[in-house]
């Protein structure tokens, strides 16, 4: 039997679209596209990363005790397969399921794929000054703020800076073997 809570990582379906676009608008002000998302749009582009080996989008879903439900999507971006680098990008979308640690298991889940089965050297994460949220999640989780883009998004009214952070494999095999290996498989499925 599946433990709830249990956090899995899945290819996006298209039965997945309408909640994901649903989301994806209300968070809109998080990501780098900000307008609103149409059907078209997320038809289109879940048309185009289907065998665009530069990204790896997951479905995130938790074990409620009788079924998985959808609470968010997570990715691999920009992946330089030659050059072992890739950008990450994760977002819990259902509010319920928000500061309830599943966003900790997915992030580690993501990391332990793209370090232990990707084999990737570094990863890199951009996101805007305003979400100090995320930006110190990401800074607990083991990123290394290490640099900015100044005045790179107008909103409410002013200019926010782009903090930039990554992580290289040497210091996620450190994190794992000290911190994120405890949470064991009977987290995930």
């Amino acid at each position: 039997m599946m433990p709830l809570g249990a956090v899995r990582l899945r290819g996006i379906e298209l039965e997945d679209l309408p909640l994901l676009k649903k989301w994806r608008n209300e968070l809109r002000h998080f990501f780098r596209e900000y307008r609103l998302i149409t059907d078209a749009h997320q038809l289109k582009w879940y048309n185009s990363i289907q065998d665009d080996k530069r990204f790896i989008h997951y479905a995130i879903d938790v074990w409620d005790g009788e079924d998985w439900r959808l609470i968010g999507s997570c990715n691999w971006s920009n992946i330089d397969w030659v050059n072992r680098h890739a950008e990450v990008g994760r977002y819990i979308g259902d509010p319920e399921y928000r500061g309830k640690g599943y966003g900790l298991k997915m992030t580690i889940e993501l990391h332990r794929i793209v370090f232990q089965d990707l084999n990737m050297n570094t990863v890199r994460g951009e996101m805007w000054a305003y979400n100090t949220h995320n930006i110190d999640f990401l800074s607990k989780f083991g990123y290394k703020v290490v640099g900015r883009y100044r005045n790179a998004m107008f909103y409410q009214g002013r200019f926010w800076d782009s903090v930039l952070v990554d992580m290289t494999s040497e210091e996620w095999d450190v994190l794992w073997n000290d911190k994120y290996s405890k949470y064991g498989d009977d987290a995930y499925a």
